[in-house]
């Protein structure tokens, strides 16, 4: 290869056959890069729509308005535009540069010789200086690529715009080629980036070289750099919210840019700043998404690893990274982030989730990170859902983008009427002739707390919604048999995918829950399948099926495990909170159960399971009143309202295991909740229930009995609570109970317990 002399003119160099010269590093392309032409780029995320964010509304992300400064009053003074030497640090890679050493004094400009990036310390333009229309005010800051300036535009009144320079070429060519192609960016137009106004290109008068700059907007207001430094200093706190709310609107940004094709590259507190609005500055890194040529980009800190720079280059998933990193900065310096490590705090689900969303987006394997904006931001929202209901606000519950509604309710029985055999087995027929016999005390009105079996949830579960992505998605959108046998039948004609083995696991896994011995092993085939199909070992889809398959097989551990491995990878969904929840509820966790319940409830109310495990736990704990409270805050359109109102009459008279039986006012005001629940006097409920009330209030008062002069003494169903008067009721009660009987058998034995519990006729 023919030497090539390094362009810089006080050094006597070559550059090699990279283009690096072998004297002073700097780095010259040996011919001019391929034209950025953003028709060519390929569009890598789906446009963010408010949904799409978590933001259901213009005043959703709530930020605390910020000053903005005067510009002019922004410009350095003299005394504080030459940077010191031990402040002098490439901005690409983070080494010293632009030291002293022994004999030669520290240079203000030139090149790092770790990663070859160009450097200067010193303003390169001068104040008054005129670029064009431009006049230059002074420097604002210095930055990786050198000096920001503030400018007059002299043909529009002397407004106010910044000068920044572009990453240095070293070949005229080059530069003029760079600075043609990126005009294309003054057609951007987002309320979250600053407005990219023109492109100059001047020469250098120390260097005599050409230097060309990006003309943008003035942006007030301060960075997310400053911010954070007033949170360090404590004058401007930084709760979870406003950290989420900086991150929805930096991907809103990224995304409008993803989809142009484009990347930011050089993401960080720095190069974002909220004013009016949060907006991304500094656009001097901005490349095609296409591009793999030109010189790598970004605050070491905050961007990717090397290896993976060479390996992928730059892409939609190393800006988003940088988003992680950005907002990783900011949440150091939260109160929360130290708060949720010192103390149980309400919102600590809400923190944890946000604490996986960054995990995931600054994950350092490429594959395992948020695949665009748009699912980040999804995320993200959610998050920040949850975190608003933990501290007590009311949010407005968003349909879920990859799983479908909440299915049948996770109860079984503390929402239903008792059937009739809770009193016609001959168990519970001794238990209630104990009860009632005279001067017997019996053991109360035992209940079930309703948990439901661990396999009979696990096919009740929210399903995942068809993955777009997925070659079989479009047909399996149109599928709509229920039987199995059919159902199969139909999947296997489709091609064998990802989503159609998963369809299939699901299948079985019902199947063996109604009795087919053969099932389980074949829904673990299927589920195999699957696996070996996906390409991400790390799918989410795989590890809830891997969940399901171990919570219906007896194993809720293992099956809480992959649940929450879900749960991290899908942190802004409730649905891997729930079934996290229950788990931990089968294995006896019963504090962690009750803060994920919680936080599903008040994040999103239709997740009325969520308020059944919670009343639950506070039975298991001895707390009736807190059990009862959970059911009355179930709203009155959701269609599993009645069985809360139903749940709670019940856990006011039940004996449960934990905790003791009701007393007066209990039994006082389950009667009053029996009264006003919406069925009609013959309803056959309604004379289940009433008998239970009954039958709770007679063991009571064989306890403790009352007189009607007691101060405690109230009523029951409208009725005193005394002893003849309550067995009357109660065998008038079984006598109704009788008649609903479907057989003799039953009949009998409700006829039998109406004669036990009546009163002696001399009483």
């Amino acid at each position: 290869m023919k030497a090539v002399a390094c362009p810089k003119l006080d050094c006597t160099g070559t550059l090699d056959e990279e283009g690096y010269c072998d004297v002073c590093g700097e780095w010259a392309p040996l011919s001019p890069p391929e034209p950025f032409t953003s028709s060519s780029a390929p569009f890598s995320s789906s446009p963010l729509s408010g949904a799409a964010t978590g933001i259901s509304g213009s005043d959703a992300i709530q930020l605390p308005p910020l000053p903005e400064d005067d510009p002019d009053a922004l410009v350095l003074p003299a005394d504080r535009r030459m940077i010191p030497e031990s402040q002098r640090y490439c901005g690409n890679c983070g080494h010293e540069v632009g030291r002293s050493r022994p004999g030669r004094p520290g240079r203000v400009q030139g090149f790092c010789m770790h990663c070859r990036v160009a450097f200067s310390f010193e303003p390169t333009l001068k104040d008054g200086a005129s670029l064009g229309r431009y006049q230059i005010v002074g420097p604002l800051a210095h930055g990786g690529v050198g000096w920001v300036y503030l400018a007059k535009d002299t043909s529009l009144d002397d407004r106010r715009v910044v000068l920044k320079g572009l990453i240095d070429t070293g070949n005229a060519q080059a530069l003029e080629a760079s600075v043609a192609e990126r005009r294309y960016l003054t057609m951007l137009d987002h309320p979250n980036i600053v407005r990219i106004l023109d492109f100059v290109t001047e020469v250098d008068p120390k260097t005599e070289r050409l230097a060309g700059y990006i003309v943008m907007e003035f942006a007030g207001g301060w960075t997310l750099e400053r911010i954070k430094r007033e949170a360090v200093e404590g004058r401007h706190p930084l709760p979870v919210e406003s950290i989420i709310g900086y991150g929805l609107y930096l991907l809103r940004a990224l995304g409008y840019l993803h989809e142009r094709g484009l990347l930011f590259c050089d993401l960080k507190p720095d190069n974002v700043i909220h004013g009016s609005q949060v907006r991304l500055i500094d656009l001097g890194a901005m490349r095609a998404i296409t591009d793999r040529t030109s010189p790598t980009w970004g605050a070491r800190a905050f961007r990717v690893s090397d290896e993976e720079i060479r390996t992928r280059g730059l892409t939609v998933r190393s800006d988003l990274y940088s988003v992680g990193t950005t907002l990783q900065a900011l949440y150091r310096n939260s109160p929360d982030e130290r708060a949720s490590r010192s103390t149980a705090q309400p919102f600590a689900e809400g923190v944890a989730s946000f604490e996986a969303v960054l995990a995931r987006a600054t994950d350092q394997t490429w594959g395992r990170r948020f695949e665009s904006a748009a699912e980040m931001a999804e995320q993200l929202g959610g998050v920040l859902r949850q975190v608003r209901a933990l501290r007590g606000e009311a949010v407005r519950a968003e349909p879920s983008r990859v799983f479908a509604a909440a299915g049948e309710l996770f109860d079984s029985g503390l929402g239903t009427p008792p059937e009739l055999t809770r009193w016609t087995t001959s168990a519970s027929t001794s238990v209630s002739m104990s009860a009632s016999a005279a001067g017997g005390v019996g053991e109360g009105v035992m209940m079930d707390d309703g948990r439901p079996d661990p396999g009979w949830v696990a096919v009740r579960l929210p399903d995942p919604l068809i993955d777009p992505a997925d070659a079989a998605a479009p047909v399996l959108v149109t599928v709509s048999a229920t039987d199995p046998a059919r159902l199969l039948a139909e999947l296997e004609r489709l091609p064998h995918t990802v989503e159609t083995a998963l369809w299939r696991c699901r299948v079985h896994l019902a199947r063996h829950r109604h009795g087919d011995a053969g099932a389980l092993a074949q829904a673990e085939q299927a589920l195999q399948e699957a696996a070996d199909i996906a390409d991400d070992g790390d799918n989410w889809r795989i590890n809830w099926h891997e969940g399901l398959l171990q919570l219906i097989d007896g194993d809720p551990g293992r099956a809480q495990e992959h649940f929450e491995q879900v749960r991290q990878t899908l942190p802004g969904e409730t649905a891997p909170m729930l079934a996290v929840a229950f788990c931990a509820e089968v294995g006896g966790g019963h504090v962690r159960a009750a803060q994920l319940y919680h936080a599903v409830l008040v994040a999103d109310r239709n997740q009325v399971s969520a308020a059944f495990g919670l009343a639950r736990i506070r039975l298991a704990g001895g707390d009736r009143d807190r059990a009862v409270a959970v059911m009355d805050e179930i709203a009155p359109l959701s269609k599993y309202f009645d069985a809360a109102r139903i749940a709670a009459v019940q856990i006011r008279i039940g004996t449960f295991a934990g905790t003791g039986g009701p007393g007066w006012s209990d039994l006082e005001d389950a009667g009053q909740r029996l009264a006003h629940l919406g069925l009609g006097p013959e309803d056959a409920a309604r004379h289940r229930l009433t008998t239970l009330v009954q039958q709770a209030a007679l063991v009571h008062e064989d306890q403790a009995p009352l007189t009607a002069a007691d101060p405690d003494a109230g009523t029951v169903l409208g009725n005193p609570m005394t002893g003849p008067d309550l067995r009357r009721r109660l065998e008038a009660s079984f006598r109704r109970l009788a008649r609903q009987a479907p057989d003799r058998n039953q009949h009998g034995a409700l006829t039998d317990l109406a004669n036990a519990v009546r009163p002696p006729s001399w009483i």
